[in-house]
């Protein structure tokens, strides 16, 4: 059986008699028997103050009235059952870890959340659900706006250690640095099947991405980005900048702009392994602007590609602007690139710089581009083909050799290869 509960709830120096209607009707908070919320009031005072139970949300809430300060830490599980929280309004441009909850702690979880029509304003560690979060989010959604300083993203501000999976931000997001679709800064996490689409853009110092602004010794797959991307250095139509990051099946359909290590998937990527992605759009810089990656520097890449338009001044390539090696490091395998490619000095259809200036070349095999639609003949750094060439509809021994048919799909004579089980091809 449920029970009633009536209590008196003293907040923001106010105190206020519930009637049973308006505090939790049913449950007891237990992982079997959650709480069950159905009001902005029941949200604001009891899931408040008992931060570490179990809460199950049964109607939609809209919180309009609410200056919302954001709920203390959180190491309980909300479970949103697939309703939603509207009209989240927040404006604390001068506080730390922002958002509908200001930290997910490492034994808490979020999941089936849907926040729409929010606007946030925080200082470092914001997002419209999380500003800071240690522990699962799950199949979570979130529609609006946030801004911040530094570690701002879409859903969340700052993950650590943890994971999300399944979620999608379609926003704007605003910051000085560190600024993500879906989260402006990722440390030894996961993310997995999310996506993020909108405006993201900086108005300092970088690390400035579709999905991710910065992240730190973790894994992302099967996620995609879509949207106008804007940011001074290290800008990515998915990430800004990937350190010691292992990234497969992902892709971004971006408009990205940038000054330094721009872009289409990812604007600087160091130790980082990419299997599998590809990326299609515009992308605009000066230093280091390449379709795929901006600047790659020891990392590996492997059957990737890129269908962007390339604009720079300096080392400025379809695939990679710079690549930099390491003794077996600085890879680039079985990948291609076919979008126009416009640079002033270090240009090239494939990769736009190898090493130089007392770095390290890195390595390219079986890659190629197209030397009519990009516009580049350069070698030594890519293989040029022609469009023909490049339809070719299987390997053989003068492209695509040792391309595994169960990686890519070569169509017909009239297709460019795409790969098998990426989605937005």
């Amino acid at each position: 059986m449920g029970r009633r509960i009536s209590v008196i709830v003293s907040y923001n120096g106010k105190s206020n008699t519930s009637s049973p209607t308006e505090m939790i009707t049913k449950g007891d908070g237990t992982k079997d028997y959650p709480y069950l919320v159905a009001t902005a009031e029941q949200l604001n005072t009891y899931v408040r103050e008992n931060p570490s139970l179990h809460y199950k949300q049964i109607e939609d809430i809209s919180l309009s009235g609410y200056n919302w300060q954001p709920l203390p830490a959180f190491s309980g599980v909300y479970d949103g059952n697939n309703f939603t929280i509207s009209n989240l309004t927040i404006n604390l441009p001068g506080t730390d870890k922002v958002g509908l909850f200001s930290e997910l702690s490492s034994d808490g979880q979020l999941m089936n959340i849907g926040l729409e029509n929010a606007n946030v304003k925080g200082n470092n560690k914001t997002g419209i659900l999380v500003g800071y979060a240690k522990s699962p989010i799950n199949d979570c959604y979130v529609k609006g706006n946030v801004s911040g300083r530094g570690n701002v993203g879409g859903l969340v501000g700052h993950l650590y250690v943890g994971t999300i999976k399944n979620c999608n931000a379609t926003v704007t997001v605003t910051g000085s640095e560190t600024v993500g679709g879906l989260v402006g800064l990722v440390e030894e996490g996961t993310i997995e099947g999310c996506s993020a689409s909108g405006e993201v853009k900086d108005s300092g110092s970088g690390y400035v991405g579709g999905l991710i602004g910065y992240s730190y010794d973790s894994k992302i797959k099967n996620c995609w980005a879509e949207g106008k991307i804007q940011g001074s250095k290290d800008v990515g139509g998915l990430i800004g900048t990937t350190d010691t990051v292992g990234m497969e099946n992902c892709y971004a359909n971006t408009e990205v702009t940038g000054s330094e290590n721009v872009g289409g998937l990812v604007g600087y990527s160091v130790k980082s392994n990419i299997d599998s992605c590809w990326a299609t759009g515009d992308v605009h810089g000066s230093i280091s602007v390449g379709g795929l990656i901006g600047k790659f520097d020891m990392g590996g890449m492997e059957n990737c590609y890129a269908n962007t338009e390339v604009t720079g001044s300096e080392h400025v390539g379809g695939l990679v602007g710079k690549l930099i090696g390491y003794l077996t490091t600085g890879k680039v395998m079985n990948s291609y690139a076919i979008g126009i490619v416009t640079g002033n000095s270090n240009t090239g259809g494939l990769v736009g710089s190898n090493g130089g200036n007392n770095e390290d070349p890195g390595q390219v095999i079986a890659s190629y581009y197209d030397s009519e639609t990009t516009g580049q003949n350069d070698t030594g750094k890519g293989e040029p083909r022609t469009t023909e060439e490049m339809k070719t509809g299987t390997p053989s021994d003068i492209i695509y050799t040792k391309w595994s048919e169960d990686i890519w799909d070569f169509g017909g004579d009239d297709y460019y290869p795409v790969l098998k089980g990426v989605p937005g091809q």
